[in-house]
């Protein structure tokens, strides 16, 4: 189902083994599997007199990583320059488009990290696909907000596309101060 939640019901005694199938998306491999072996298969065996095995459970990952900077840009360039700052504690999240490869949609994948003291962030072993990556711009000390991002437009939200394995690491957020002196 939308939760990846399965259940098989009513079955007769006997042996079974669980296979995942087709419907993964591409760039993901198996990271989990009841008997340890990442063959997307478990066996259960000697199922009888009505007994649940609800343990076949699988889990996937996929080999993209994405993250980098969220710095002061003191002199509002769109360069993190020798002396500028990260900014720690900034609330930083992707989302992926899902199956459907839509945005916006109920399919939509979200992952959550915050910056480091200094100012980095990494989303690991992600799936390919379309992304965004924003910036919670209410973490953003008073009288600083988002000067500038990897794709040039919405200054607190990227927008990518990860091929499967690809390393996007280069996905930064300058702020910069609204007062001069």
């Amino acid at each position: 189902d939308a939760n990846g939640m399965y259940l098989f019901t009513n079955l007769p005694d006997g042996s079974y083994s669980v296979t995942v199938g087709a419907g993964l998306p591409t760039g993901l491999t198996n990271s989990f599997d009841e008997d340890a072996d990442l063959d997307g298969r478990t066996d259960v065996v000697g199922l009888s007199g009505g007994a649940a095995h609800l343990t076949a459970d699988f889990g996937y990952s996929g080999t993209a990583p994405l993250g980098d900077t969220v710095w002061i840009d003191g002199d509002g360039n769109g360069v993190q320059d020798s002396g500028e700052p990260g900014l720690a504690g900034v609330d930083v999240t992707a989302t992926w488009a899902g199956q459907d490869a839509v945005l916006g949609n109920a399919d939509d994948v979200q992952f959550v990290t915050v910056t480091d003291s200094d100012g980095m962030y990494l989303f690991d072993n992600l799936p390919d696909g379309q992304w965004t990556v924003a910036i919670d711009t209410g973490d953003l000390p008073t009288g600083y907000s988002p000067s500038v991002d990897l794709d040039g437009r919405d200054p607190a939200l990227t927008t990518l596309s990860l091929a499967p394995g690809e390393s996007q690491l280069d996905v930064d957020f300058g702020i910069f101060g609204d007062v001069t002196l």
